[in-house]
């Protein structure tokens, strides 16, 4: 992505879903969120987690980023739209 898109002093954000809403529900699985998280950290790049379909219970935790499995925290939560 870095070598053909974009610089990545020009990203602010990186957005996912945890779980894949449309589709199937599909869970991201925990190497992706936790290779995702060392590229935001190393660069200065926000994780936002987009948990409108998967957050309030819905996966078993309050929300799919909270599963120990994946030990990704976002930088920012959204839940509603």
């Amino acid at each position: 992505l870095f070598k053909q898109q974009a610089d990545p002093n020009e990203i602010a954000a990186m957005i996912i879903e945890p779980v894949q809403g449309e589709g199937g529900y599909v869970p991201v699985p925990p190497a992706f969120m936790q290779g995702l998280r060392s590229i935001c950290d190393a660069h200065g790049i926000l994780l936002v987690a987009d948990e409108v379909q998967s957050g309030f219970g819905r996966t078993g935790t309050m929300f799919a980023c909270e599963d120990e499995a994946t030990g990704a925290r976002p930088d920012i939560l959204v839940f509603a739209k």
